[in-house]
């Protein structure tokens, strides 16, 4: 069933906004055998999120400093660190240490 209020919906993205504190950078499924970035001067990412409207609450983009390899995955942190979401992105391949910029979106349908 989808949800037909468009506050309700809004109210909702807002709430899965809040439960999202960092964003990981992963090669490979974090629920499967993927590993997280690390070295160089990697960093898991704090989010800044708007008030959700149509339905999507939106964190501003941020920046992983990444070394080389190949990022598809980003993991979405709760503020104690836990694993509360996970999320495909575009695949980036580094062929030296660079950097990967991912801005993260929720949308309640």
């Amino acid at each position: 069933m989808t949800i037909k209020v468009e506050s309700t919906k809004n109210a909702l993205a807002d709430a899965y906004a809040g439960i999202g504190a960092k964003l990981s950078l992963w090669s490979g499924n974090p629920t499967g055998s993927g590993t997280e970035c690390s070295g160089g001067s990697y960093a898991r990412q704090t989010l800044s999120w708007g008030a959700a409207s149509s339905s999507t609450a939106t964190a501003s983009e941020v920046t992983f400093e990444a070394p080389a390899g190949t990022w598809d995955y980003v993991g979405l942190h709760d503020s104690g660190g836990d694993l509360a979401d996970v999320v495909p992105i575009n695949s980036t391949t580094l062929g030296a240490d660079g950097q990967v910029k991912v801005t993260y979106t929720y949308t309640q349908s």
